[in-house]
């Protein structure tokens, strides 16, 4: 089943038990409005047409990501027609650009296959880009990032597209792809090293890590690790010497100041004592470049490889987050993954994990993150249909944590290829509309409100009140905003807006029940306005400057964006 699912554009991970974009990775800028509402799985080719594609207009959707039989010249070119009359756009599949196969273990189209599906594509009015693939291992990565960076050679104005596995996929990293490697072994005569560039505008280096096998460490040796203006070691800019590990991946603490966009190296070398051997230290197989801009060197020449690493990081060899990490080291024009949290058996524990790396990876590489939102069942994997509150609470607990798109799996209920287990998608089988449609289309009408602001928000922190999600952080007892009852479930997320605004989103964490929640604003600040979800301009509250409290009444899953309107400028306040 899942094989015939992959081949048409779909994948959906099977739960076996429970288991601003860089500046300078692209020339494609993501939109400030309107905010990326975009679905999965579309009619198929026979069911193509401007009413099928009215529908999802009218779902207040922007665009389409490609699949469910859309993979050819001719399929694409009738979907972006229909798209096209109805103010849509694209993400094209192509086979020759988007299979699994193509690039696995470090494979990749040629040239000519990228080029000749960019210059069919690109000047399309209804192209948004070009979808490669879906959950893709870590093996594949390096294939994916010299297409993207060919697509953006062929094509700047367009995005590429990948979507990632969701953490449940992690189990020993195997599912990942994370253990393709080899190593060196490091002595007194066997040195190690690594080039890599700086970003834009970096200035210093904390701390770099890297993957070393700790059981090999003996009595006496020391690892140090020097940090050099380049191989040919010229300039020394900072040193630090290990005696032992308590990890794999230990992290050598540098504190050395550096330029920005700029080339390094760094050494790795032992002192001779023990047994004058420590290692595997990891890097990738001869031929596989896992980072850009660097390359790893054995004593003091090149090996066409790359040593395992992080900067000013602290990252778990071989875990789901080293898996999200290794994806934005290849700079990709969104960050996005697919984590379906609605069981039959239960919410998800992992959900909230999987969003704090997401979201963590996000800002540190500079990249937007979008989201898949469940909205089918899958009865393989335990997956239910979701109600109108559990995918209202999907929605509104992604853009609390700083999400810039979202997109709806699946739109077709998948079975037109023979896909068996599906039910319930927005649309079924025959085009009849499920009433998850309606839903949908309400709620992505008030997310298109509240877009042209959340594009401008730049994400501070997330807080948890009520019982704490695995992986989150309590809303802090000092923090400017409170909620007078900390028992109930709740997010509590802060961010700036490009005008130095302060904003606050609070979700209601509760999929059952409706709330009316009271806020405490210690330090009252002048005026907090809601920004509305029927016009997306500021309204009024019942804030009381006087007293700093205000109350709302959230539906269940829902969420509501605050700006606060304040002259302080202090710790904790707005």
């Amino acid at each position: 089943m899942k094989s015939t699912i992959k081949r048409y554009g779909i994948s959906f991970m099977l739960f076996a038990s429970l288991l601003p974009i860089h500046s300078y990775a692209s020339a494609y800028s993501p939109p400030i409005a309107p905010f990326p509402i975009g679905i999965h799985w579309p009619p198929p080719p026979s069911q193509t047409s401007n009413a099928a594609y009215k529908d999802i207009k009218d779902m207040n959707a922007n665009f389409i990501v490609g699949g469910n039989g859309l993979d050819t010249f001719a399929k694409n070119d009738a979907a972006l027609a229909s798209a096209a009359a109805n103010g849509l756009k694209v993400l094209v599949q192509d086979l020759r650009t988007s299979p699994p196969s193509v690039f696995a273990n470090g494979n990749k189209p040629t040239d000519s296959e990228i080029d000749d599906v960019v210059q069919h594509y690109k000047t399309n009015s209804a192209l948004q880009g070009y979808v490669l693939v879906d959950e893709p291992p870590a093996t594949s990565m390096p294939g994916l990032g010299y297409a993207m960076e060919r697509m953006r050679q062929q094509d700047p104005a367009h995005m590429t597209f990948v979507n990632l596995y969701p953490n449940t996929a992690e189990p020993a990293g195997a599912n990942l792809g994370l253990y393709d490697f080899t190593g060196e072994l490091v002595s007194s005569s066997h040195r190690v090293g690594q080039t890599f560039k700086t970003k834009p505008g970096q200035t210093t280096i904390s701390t770099i890590q890297m993957w070393i096998d700790r059981s090999s460490w003996s009595i006496g040796e020391e690892l140090t690790l020097k940090l050099w203006d380049s191989p040919a070691k010229a300039t020394l800019i900072a040193q630090n010497t290990l005696t032992g590990a308590t990890t794999n991946s230990p992290r050598f603490a540098l504190n050395a100041t550096v330029t920005g966009n700029t080339s390094y190296y760094m050494e790795l070398t032992h002192n001779g004592v023990g047994d004058n051997s420590i290692g595997w230290v990891v890097h990738s197989k001869s031929g596989i470049n896992w980072f850009r801009d660097g390359e790893a060197y054995v004593n003091g020449t090149a090996i066409d490889a790359d040593f395992w690493y992080t900067v000013n990081q602290n990252v778990k060899e071989g875990s789901y987050e080293d898996y999200v990490y290794r994806w934005v080291s290849q700079r990709p024009d969104v960050l996005a993954f697919d984590h379906y949290p609605f069981l039959q058996s239960g919410f998800s524990d992992l959900y909230y994990e999987n969003l704090e790396i997401i979201r963590r990876q996000s800002q540190i590489g500079g990249i937007d993150f979008w989201s898949y939102i469940q909205a089918v069942g899958y009865t393989p994997a335990n997956i239910k249909a979701p109600t109108q509150n559990e995918m209202r609470y999907q929605i509104y607990t992604n853009l609390a944590y700083g999400a810039k798109g979202i997109i709806y799996f699946t739109y077709m209920t998948p079975g037109s290829y023979g896909e068996t287990g599906f039910h319930d998608g927005l649309v079924a089988l025959d085009g009849t509309k499920n009433a998850s449609y309606n839903w949908a289309a309400n709620l992505n009408a008030e997310v298109l409100k509240l877009g042209p602001t959340l594009m401008k928000l730049k994400s501070n922190a997330v807080y948890h009140t009520g019982s704490l999600p695995n992986a989150t952080q309590a809303l802090p007892d000092d923090m400017f905003w409170q909620v007078t009852d900390a028992s109930k479930p709740t997010i509590v997320s802060t961010f700036t807006g490009d005008n130095g605004v302060k904003y606050v989103m609070v979700v209601n964490r509760d999929t059952s029940n409706a709330r009316t929640l009271t806020f405490s604003l210690p330090f009252k600040p002048g005026s907090v306005k809601e920004v509305s979800k029927s016009t997306g301009a500021e309204v009024s509250t019942n804030y009381n400057p006087s007293t700093g409290i205000l109350s709302s009444s959230f539906a269940p899953g829902e969420g509501r964006l605050y700006a606060i309107h304040s002259d302080c400028i202090c710790p904790n306040r707005p």
